[in-house]
């Protein structure tokens, strides 16, 4: 008969029983300090000890931690395997070396528990480094069998948790089962770690902005709202960082940035989270270019944590190296003529741009009618050709005004803006400004996309910082997730979350 969860749920409540009958309780011990994880305990053989400048093999005494992925128990002896946040390493114990009690819950020890031990380093017949154990400390019970993968002497790993929804919803479970799995989050917050490092060394004071607000301002997005019994009040979760942050700005801190979560009430794919994580910095008398520079810094910092080098593959059977310092800049109306056929570098005509589209592209692709500015009608050829297969890295310059009302326009070129976005491996990753200044021309732009879309409003106290003096600045917004995403190789932004955002389950 097979055994179910709930009969090997039972048996391990038993065996908790017993060992605190026994004076054993694991939950008691508060701490255990360790001197190798499993990854340098493999290394032991090279770097415990010397002897007349040659190393020592074996007999190396170590103190090691972590989880029970396997046991082979066999008559007088007991082989196993524990594992950290680093891998695993083999444990042994002979019956003759221990107390009948303290083997007793040697070998006993279940998949999932915790444990702490002392021992001695020695090499398998087969070559496997192994500690043997002197003492146990056993310091947690599992109640319930863990999908533990199983890893077979090449290395490679079968069984585990495998149902793509349950790896989302009980992470603990995936993190548990899949090395490469904590590895990835491990990687990611070494990222997160090099890019605060880089802009401390650019001298960027990190702040924190509110959450909560009056207004959700800096992008257009949809926001979550939510009620303050206090106050009363209904306050919406933030969908960008940016106007609190120029308000910094204003106030005369002169490079800030946040790293923190935004929420977008809007849907749910493969590239899009309700809730993530995005960096905004701005950075006072800083031009766009000055922007772009050290956006630059910024992916190879992250590229070289994740990685481990600068370069990079968008899927698994399509390689692309490249150095991050040469990533190649496109205005807008550069790709799109390069699609359309036609060299519209200069192009501000709205007739001439529909009647190209309209010869280059299939009708009902576009609703042209649903576009009636220039800059609207380029804004959506991009979206709808050119941004999805942008698998190089580029920076798209030069937008229209139509849909930028933050970002400065460019004097020489009415109608388009100091704004830029990065894509990879067709996938927006970042999104710059040079930043508009003008508290009149600011105010005007806000008024008119109130009268444009109704349920907008827009910060009025933000334009009163205005009118105190904002210097020329330049401001930066990385999708964090996106970013490691792409760089971990993943084909969902699931993948780089550790609670990503699910439809509730049913409840019995």
């Amino acid at each position: 008969m097979q055994t179910t969860d709930t009969d090997a749920r039972n048996v391990a409540l038993q065996r908790l029983e017993e060992l605190r009958a026994a004076g054993k309780n694991p939950y008691e011990i508060t701490r255990f300090p360790d001197t190798y994880r499993s990854g340098r305990t493999t290394e032991l053989r090279y770097v415990q000890a010397t002897k007349k400048g040659k190393p020592i093999y074996e007999g190396a005494d170590v103190v090691v931690r972590g989880r029970v992925v396997s046991t082979r128990p066999m008559g007088g002896t007991f082989f196993g395997n524990i594992m950290d946040a680093e891998g695993r390493v083999q444990i042994y114990a002979k019956r003759d070396d221990h107390e009948p009690d303290a083997y007793n819950i040697i070998k006993h020890l279940k998949v999932g528990d915790h444990v702490g031990i002392y021992g001695t380093v020695f090499v398998t017949a087969k070559g496997e480094i192994t500690v043997r154990i002197k003492e146990l400390v056993l310091m947690s019970v599992s109640l319930r069998i863990p999908p533990i993968a199983k890893v077979d002497a090449e290395g490679n790993q079968h069984f585990g948790i495998a149902d793509v929804e349950a790896r989302y919803r009980q992470r603990y479970l995936d993190l548990m089962s899949n090395q490469e799995v904590r590895e990835l989050f491990l990687r990611r917050s070494r990222a997160l770690f090099a890019i605060r490092k880089h802009l401390e060394v650019m001298d960027f004071a990190e702040v924190h902005t509110p959450v909560l607000q009056d207004v959700a301002g800096g992008a257009a997005a949809r926001p979550f709202i939510t009620h303050h019994n206090k106050l009363d009040h209904d306050f919406k979760l933030r969908i960008s960082l940016e106007l609190p942050l120029k308000k910094l700005i204003i106030g005369g801190l002169e490079r800030v940035y946040e790293i923190g979560p935004v929420f977008r009430n809007e849907g749910l794919s493969t590239r899009h989270n309700p809730e993530f994580m995005l960096l905004e910095l701005y950075w006072a008398y800083a031009d766009l270019d000055s922007i772009m520079y050290l956006t630059t810094h910024l992916l190879q910092c992250a590229c070289r944590a994740m990685r481990g080098k600068l370069t990079w593959k968008p899927t698994p059977d399509a390689k692309y190296g490249y150095s991050l310092m040469k990533i190649r800049r496109r205005t807008m109306r550069q790709l799109v003529g390069e699609d359309l056929g036609e060299d519209i570098t200069d192009l501000t005509d709205l007739a001439e741009l529909r009647r190209l589209v309209e010869n280059r592209i299939d009708p009902g692709d576009i609703d042209l009618d649903a576009y009636p500015t220039f800059g609207l009608l380029l804004e959506a050829v991009f979206e709808d050709r050119i941004a999805p297969y942008l698998i190089e890295p580029t920076f798209v310059t030069e937008f229209p005004i139509d849909n930028s009302p933050l970002a400065k326009e460019i004097a020489d070129k009415p109608g388009f803006v100091y704004r830029f976005e990065l894509y990879m491996g067709g996938m927006e990753i970042a999104n710059a400004y040079g930043e508009l200044n003008d508290p009149l021309d600011q105010k005007s732009r806000f008024e008119q996309q109130s009268e444009e879309i109704e349920s907008y409003a827009y910060d009025a106290d933000f334009i009163t910082a205005m009118e105190y003096g904002m210097p020329p600045t330049g401001g930066l917004g990385i999708g964090l997730d996106r970013l490691f995403m792409l760089l971990s190789n993943s084909d969902s932004i699931k993948e780089v979350i550790a609670f990503p955002t699910l439809k509730p389950e049913k409840q019995d």
